[in-house]
């Protein structure tokens, strides 16, 4: 028996997929996202000529996703996935429309230079891809709620995250040392501050980045290890994202 699901994302082209336990032959078409389960391996896809599809896949463990979702307070989640987190798990298919957000961080997945970025572009995706799940199956969206001491737990993150630029501590480990779940960590976070706790990383990065290019004469190479970089390359790609200037043109 298959102990993971899996999340596809179709950025071009069609297939047409079958797996046992499915009521029918499956096409998924760009722009689409389709998360699939079945206990065996029995199936197909079958790709056309002159349609060839181009996507990304995530395969979560069920062990993995059941811990996922088990800080989400939203029932609906529970009952879509009740077939596979059963003791005894059923073929599962749910497909639907990427929204823009998904899109734009597809593109960013792959470019992931750390174990933290990869992890928080991930989990943003599977958050976003549940979401997308819940709204085009008619279910509304339950309101977070969070208490003042939440918020106080959850604007801790932002100095946590400002000491340990070098070696930022991964979203579970984070949720952790605040005494809150990840869900809440994930979803306050950005309700609080508009944007993820990936994105409000990388602000800090960069502008820290930019702060010691004019302060310092050392090598770049230096400036992007005091900023959580191991890589030349990944940030001078990254800093010249968020500038629009290289870091050496920045410099001069």
């Amino acid at each position: 028996m298959l102990d993971f699901l899996s999340f596809g994302y179709i950025e071009s082209g069609r297939s047409l997929s079958w797996m046992q336990g499915w009521r029918h032959t499956e096409v998924f078409t760009e722009g689409h996202f389709c998360v699939t389960y079945s206990p065996t391996m029995s199936g197909f896809s079958e790709y056309r000529e002159r349609m060839p599809s181009r996507g990304q896949g995530i395969q979560v463990g069920l062990d993995t996703f059941r811990h996922f979702i088990s800080k989400d307070p939203r029932r609906e989640i529970q009952q879509l996935f009740a077939p596979v987190l059963s003791d005894s798990p059923q073929a599962l298919l749910i497909s639907g429309r990427m929204t823009s957000q998904m899109k734009c961080l597809l593109d960013n997945v792959q470019k992931a230079t750390t174990t933290f970025e990869h992890q928080a572009r991930i989990y943003e995706l599977l958050d976003l891809t549940l979401d997308a799940m819940l709204h085009q199956s008619g279910f509304k969206e339950t309101a977070l709620r969070l208490t003042p001491e939440d918020i106080e737990r959850l604007e801790a993150v932002k100095y946590i995250l400002a000491r340990q630029l070098q070696a930022p501590p991964t979203l579970v480990e984070l949720a952790r040392q605040i005494g809150l779940n990840d869900f809440k960590l994930k979803k306050g976070f950005k309700y609080l501050n508009q944007k993820t706790v990936f994105e409000y990383l990388h602000d800090l990065r960069m502008q820290k980045a930019a702060r010691l290019l004019i302060e310092q004469t050392g090598p770049i190479i230096d400036v992007a290890y005091q900023v959580g970089y191991s890589n030349h390359g990944h940030f001078s790609v990254a800093f010249k994202k968020y500038f629009g200037r290289s870091p050496s043109k920045f410099r001069s």
